[in-house]
């Protein structure tokens, strides 16, 4: 299960497939992310942490983000950096080109 909050705040466990369906059980979370498989070449600047198949065209990507990076710094001292979300889809992006399609 996946812990998913809405815009409006409330909070929900999910596991779906964008079909609505639930996810098969036999879905394994890989969890061996390099910076290199990201592009990033500290390995401490790699966002996401796992990744899994959940059939030939869609993918879940987990990421997590620093309290504190010497980049993406706060923003007015109190948000994290709007950037962290490109960043995040990049990262997610050539994981998954390497890991999986490669």
């Amino acid at each position: 299960m996946d812990r998913v909050r809405s815009l409006d705040g409330t909070a929900r466990d999910e596991q779906t497939t964008e079909a609505g369906g639930p996810v098969p059980a036999t879905v394994v979370w890989h969890t061996e992310v390099t910076g290199e498989q990201v592009h990033r070449p500290d390995p401490r600047d790699a966002f996401p942490v796992a990744w899994r198949r959940l059939d030939d065209t869609h993918f879940q990507v987990r990421a997590r983000w620093p309290r504190r990076h010497r980049f993406f710094t706060e923003v007015a001292g109190r948000i994290q950096d709007p950037l962290l979300i490109p960043e995040t889809l990049r990262q997610g992006s050539m994981l998954l080109a390497h890991a999986a399609f490669a």
